[in-house]
């Protein structure tokens, strides 16, 4: 069978009853086009199939409107909401997205940097990554901008978006301390993400701050939670609960995101440990799912949406030619059930 024959500028420009310089300049952002042409240009593109080449769309205009997705895991909910955003952001102002999944690998995200540079792309977003300098400057030195999102840089040509981890983690223990609660537990993957380690040392700060003490029993990281949150949540729990003296256990545990918190609300509840009598627990994210559990979860709010949307303003910014600049983004608990106020 004889291969589709590739739409061409000339046969888009017809079909929006344009000329071919004009679908050039929409594609390309190089001249001052209505809103209404730049719809009907990009409806036609997306209906006809049409895909700039790379290479000669670099050539001719030094603009591939390539912007590179760095994301740990579409499979995670808070993720995928993300980059969901983001990409309709990018591609309503005419850009490209390559999602890049790193599965939690360095040696891919080295991968996804090369692929960036071989594409011309324009800039990149680092969503939760753990990009080393090395890496960012290899981008940095090919003129491609980038932003961290979800997580914080010191290096002086990134910008960043992140959320208030110490704010929101103080009231958490402060909350926990006014209500009598001495032990509280940590519940993770492995502290290999900048959030990570910034929440979890907003923790250790907060416990300090209130006077209750840390202790190293009570930290409980599993890498099975860097994936399929759900159920290696209940299995990791489960498995807890079954080598521990219930009794030493923390009676509040703090989670990294409300998946993982709901499998382990499923072992708590299955070993006949009362919610949140026994034990109190609470998720990180703020799901749908959350308030629709029994009994319905006590978790952080993060604004998925909103961070989706602000990592387009900021890279959007730095490709027309503005300073870096910081966002820092607020949250909040969202007290239910599972650790009631």
């Amino acid at each position: 069978m004889a291969d589709k024959k590739k739409v061409t500028m000339k046969e888009v420009a017809a079909a929006a009853g344009v000329t071919i310089g004009t679908v050039s300049h929409v594609i390309n952002g190089t001249a001052s086009i209505s809103e209404k042409t730049k719809e009907e240009v990009w409806r036609v593109i997306k209906e006809m199939g049409y895909s700039p080449n790379p290479m000669a769309q670099y050539m001719r205009s030094k603009r591939s409107r390539i912007i590179g997705l760095f994301v740990p895991d579409l499979t995670n909910h808070f993720f995928a909401k993300t980059a969901s955003v983001f990409t309709q952001l990018a591609y309503k102002n005419g850009y490209t997205v390559l999602i890049l999944e790193n599965s939690y690998s360095p040696e891919k995200e080295k991968q996804n940097v090369q692929i960036l540079i071989r594409n011309y792309a324009e800039a990149a977003v680092v969503l939760c990554g753990f990009l080393d300098d090395s890496q960012a400057d290899k981008l940095l030195e090919k003129n491609i901008r980038i932003v961290y999102a979800d997580c914080m840089s010191n290096h002086k040509n990134i910008s960043y978006i992140c959320f208030d981890n110490h704010v929101v983690m103080s009231q958490i223990i402060a909350y926990a301390r006014k209500k009598g609660y001495s032990s509280i537990g940590y519940f993770s993957e492995p502290l290999i993400l900048n959030n990570l380690i910034t929440r979890f040392d907003s923790f250790r700060e907060a416990l300090k701050e209130n006077g209750i003490p840390y202790r190293e029993d009570h930290i409980f990281l599993s890498e099975r939670l860097t994936k399929d949150h759900l159920r290696n949540g209940y299995a990791y729990m489960k498995e807890i609960l079954q080598t521990s003296d219930i009794a030493q256990l923390p009676k509040l545990w703090i989670t990294s995101s409300d998946l993982s918190a709901i499998g382990a609300i499923r072992a708590l509840k299955e070993a006949g440990i009362r919610i949140p009598e026994d034990m109190a627990i609470i998720g990180w994210d703020n799901l749908e799912i959350s308030e629709n559990i029994f009994p319905s979860l006590t978790t952080v709010h993060q604004d998925q949406a909103e961070l989706g949307e602000k990592s387009w303003q900021l890279i959007f910014g730095l490709l027309n030619k503005k300073n870096p600049e910081n966002i820092i983004l607020n949250q909040k608990i969202i007290f239910r059930q599972s650790c009631p106020i």
